[in-house]
């Protein structure tokens, strides 16, 4: 039997179109994927933390039981390797869904926390730094307990 020239034409097309179509890798995507928000706290005071660009970082410090943490003041962020999001944010903990300790949290000792976010904007390294001189209403920091520091190392 003879195949005609038309038909084996056609079968060798098909088979083209149908190995590229499978050539194609199952699940990638041209889309750039976001990265993962990074949330720090009061236990990450000094520590380097690797971050990549177009990553957003959130500081919260403070909490509920925790005097003073609302008298956090962040120092504003130059332009540089992060990009600062807007203002620092103080919430007491009743605007948290923290439960309040009660009793042991009567206004002026500055329960609740203190929420600061950036974005990372380029490679590099920056800090992010923030100071307070009261713990409480009329109670005074300790050296150790008035400043804050996290150095961002973005690649």
């Amino acid at each position: 039997m003879r195949i005609s020239p038309t038909i084996t034409l056609g079968v060798l097309c098909a088979s083209a179109v149908l190995t590229a179509c499978g050539s194609q890798t199952a699940g990638t995507s041209s889309q750039p994927s976001t990265p993962t928000p990074i949330t720090l706290h009061d236990a990450d005071n000094g520590k380097t933390v690797t971050a990549s660009v177009g990553q957003k970082i959130t500081i919260e410090l403070g909490g509920p039981d925790v005097a003073g943490s609302t008298y956090w003041q962040f120092a504003s962020v130059p332009a540089g390797v992060l990009t600062q999001l807007g203002d620092q944010v103080v919430s007491a903990p009743s605007q948290t869904g923290q439960p309040s300790i009660g009793i042991a949290n009567p206004p002026g000792i500055g329960t609740g926390t203190v929420s600061f976010t950036v974005q990372v904007a380029s490679a590099g390294t920056q800090a992010i730094t923030a100071h307070r001189d009261s713990c409480g209403e009329a109670m005074m920091c300790s050296p150790d307990k008035s400043d804050f520091k996290v150095t961002i190392d973005a690649s």
